[in-house]
């Protein structure tokens, strides 16, 4: 049970002052990996009825690799000890697989609570002061999120990372709290809230990071394989250079992926580009198309006059406020003929070659597009909705979102440069995200 050694951050020579302060530093945090060895039938069990058991447990290895070159990586740059715990395999075959020098330990028996108490309880007692523990279904993991992570349990006892689905996919304690991971509904969309709770009668003080998706059951490969099983529907995923693991996920489901300059102009014309269908429909990430959809597609460019179209909006979130945005964005929509790029933009491919495509600006370019199309004929808005995720309304809250892009479209219409425009919406979401609590 013994930490072997913290190759990734010890040096062969014999240590100074300062290579002794490092280490010191690194025995006090701790980043700790749980995860699974990718037998085929046992790992992403419920990910094998979409993919099949090779399938699931490729998937499982390619995320796992991912977040261990993170963990890497931010040991490269922050004093901490790394660990993996593992279940259904040894040590000899992870080693082998994953750990290199990094301490690799089985999970243990019991339930996901016993797990997690025993690995807090053992860095506790090898006296670390600080320990994070993350899963590998959450490719949008970094080593920017682990040292927000580490830097809130300098104030706080507690940090955890929303998942989307009502789970977690980190956890961060800076003193012992055995009793955190009781009577916790493992499995169902009410963990995050339930240790809220848990926290609060504890008196945990806690720390929120950015909430983020992870990839654990069939309706989290939707968004791939939903529209890769669409027959006569080609599927192009325009990578922008990411650092999760959304081109494994893309191709894992089916998809054909690409690699193209980031930028979304950029990346959607590069996509234009590779496809050969007849009409083009531009899909952001966060975005999820109806059933159906092709077929409604069709339909809406056989209309006499209709030049292009897009779905109605709609966003994956409950309450009045919510509601009254949709509003909002469908009334702008079909009204005034300006559907967003978040409603899912489709048109004949030949038509969009020939104007050129996107104007490749660093934002707005959706609302260029549809500006240069409405001069052409009409924008058709569909009755069916495109789903899309509130985590930008969640993140810096919806009143405060909404303000920011109508000053951003305030600013576009009075010919202020694109760049300028999006510089000045990076530095609100950097300030943002330094907010407490946040």
């Amino acid at each position: 049970m013994v930490m072997g050694c913290w190759g990734r951050i010890l040096v062969a020579s014999p240590p100074g002052p300062e290579s002794e302060h490092k280490m010191e530093k690194a025995r006090q945090a701790r980043l700790i990996l749980f995860t699974r060895y990718p037998k085929p039938g046992r790992a992403k069990t419920r990910l094998i009825p979409a993919l099949g058991a090779e399938g699931a447990a490729a998937l499982q290895r390619r995320m796992s690799e991912t977040i261990v070159a993170r963990m890497v990586r931010f040991a490269g740059q922050y004093p901490v000890g790394l660990e993996i715990r593992y279940t259904d395999g040894n040590r000899q075959a992870m080693a082998a697989w994953l750990s290199g020098d990094i301490p690799c330990l089985d999970q243990g028996g019991g339930g996901l609570a016993d797990r997690l108490r025993r690995a807090f309880a053992v860095a506790f007692a090898q006296g670390s002061r600080r320990v994070v523990v993350v899963g590998a279904d959450c490719p949008g993991l970094s080593p920017a999120l682990f040292a927000q992570a580490f830097g809130a349990l300098e104030s706080r006892e507690l940090v955890l990372g929303p998942a989307m689905d009502g789970g977690y996919y980190l956890v961060g304690l800076s003193r012992p709290a055995p009793a955190l991971f009781a009577g916790i509904p493992w499995g169902t969309g009410e963990v995050l809230a339930a240790t809220l709770k848990q926290a609060h009668e504890l008196n945990l003080s806690t720390h929120l990071l950015e909430p983020l998706a992870d990839v654990d059951r069939q309706e989290d490969l939707r968004h791939f394989a939903g529209l890769a099983g669409q027959p006569g529907v080609e599927v192009i995923v325009a990578d922008g250079g990411s650092q999760d693991a959304t081109a494994s996920l893309a191709m894992t489901a089916g998809a054909r992926v690409i690699e193209a300059p980031r930028g979304r102009g950029c990346q959607q014309n590069a996509g234009a580009r590779a496809a050969h269908g007849r009409v083009l429909l531009f899909l952001h990430a966060d975005t999820t198309l109806p059933e159906g959809f092709a077929a409604h597609i069709h339909e809406a460019l056989e209309q006499p006059g209709v030049v292009a179209g897009a779905f109605r909006f709609a966003v994956a979130a409950v309450g009045w406020r919510f509601r009254l945005l949709e509003q909002c964005a469908n009334w702008r929509a079909g009204w005034l003929g300006l559907p967003y790029g978040d409603q899912a933009l489709f048109l004949p491919a030949a038509r969009f070659h020939a104007m050129g495509g996107f104007r490749e600006l660093a934002l707005l370019e959706d609302l260029e597009l549809v500006l240069r199309l409405r001069k052409m004929g009409r924008i058709a808005l569909l009755a069916s909705p495109a789903l899309t995720s509130a985590r930008r309304w969640q993140r810096l809250g919806l009143m405060r979102t909404t303000a920011v892009n109508q000053l951003i479209l305030f600013g576009f219409y009075c010919g202020f440069n694109p760049d300028r425009l999006a510089r000045w919406y990076g530095k609100v979401r950097a300030a943002d995200g330094r907010r407490p609590g946040q």
